[in-house]
């Protein structure tokens, strides 16, 4: 799946079994986005 927030791919083909390291292992990453209007704060997947 590719990751965008407010618009901007950050994480492209990416899987989270593959990232954690197997199915139910959990992940968290943290990614730095300048929110000029609260309202367009979003994030997409698309797979």
């Amino acid at each position: 799946m590719n990751l965008c927030i407010l618009g901007k791919l950050v994480l492209k083909d990416f899987t989270v079994e593959d990232e954690a390291g197997g199915a139910g292992i959990a992940l968290a990453k943290t990614f730095i986005a300048t929110v000029i209007n609260f309202f367009n704060n979003f994030f997409s997947i698309f797979t």
